[in-house]
């Protein structure tokens, strides 16, 4: 048996959740935010994505990638 099986047999065995395995702390940012905002939460609270808002809605997703690419497109 493989690590692979073995991992599909325990999800199939447990009824596993997204609750189970979810982030439970939602981190927003403002559309209108700088970008250096979002990096900075992203980089205090050790996480790649943050939810975006406006009007306190949600609007999309900024991750680390997306920021990395504008420093790229800086360069």
């Amino acid at each position: 048996m493989t690590l692979e099986d073995l991992g599909q047999r325990f999800v199939e065995e447990r009824v596993v959740t997204v609750r189970d395995v979810m982030t439970p702390v939602v981190h927003q940012v403002a559309a209108t935010a700088p970008v250096a905002a979002a990096a900075r939460i992203m980089v205090e609270h050790h996480i790649h994505r943050l939810v975006v808002t406006q009007d306190k809605e949600p609007v999309g997703i900024i991750t680390s990638m997306d920021l990395l690419r504008v420093v790229a497109e800086q360069s």
